[in-house]
């Protein structure tokens, strides 16, 4: 019998709520851009995510559904970071017409190219 894990998503410990820590990582964090997104990370002693998504997205349910999509993709691909990372996701406005499947493949290239810096 196939048995399902209880939760299937990014545990809410691993969000990383801090102003003070957002605003570092934009002000002196590397920056990587993707096609579209633009990402600021840097190395840490565990991984925390955050997904900026400003009003110029529209209304709260379209927002929402471009941060679930962001926490689907990162939730397939984190086991391939090799060392924990704080990342900020900057969505950019095309993110609305992007695939679910084009979003997972870019953040499994964006997380090769933060290993390879590491």
């Amino acid at each position: 019998m196939l048995k399902l894990p209880a939760k299937n998503s990014i545990p809410r410990s691993k969000s990383l709520k801090s102003k003070p820590v957002i605003d570092g990582l934009l002000e002196s964090g590397e920056k990587l851009s993707g096609d579209s997104f633009l990402t600021f990370f840097s190395f840490s002693t565990e991984f925390k995510t955050a997904i900026l998504v400003g009003r110029k997205f529209g209304t709260a349910v379209e927002r929402n559904r471009i941060k679930r999509r962001f926490k689907e993709a990162i939730r397939v691909n984190i086991e391939k970071l090799v060392k924990p990372v704080h990342i900020v996701f900057l969505p950019h406005k095309e993110i609305e017409k992007v695939s679910v499947e084009k979003l997972d493949a870019e953040i499994s290239r964006l997380f090769d190219r933060i290993n390879a810096k590491a």
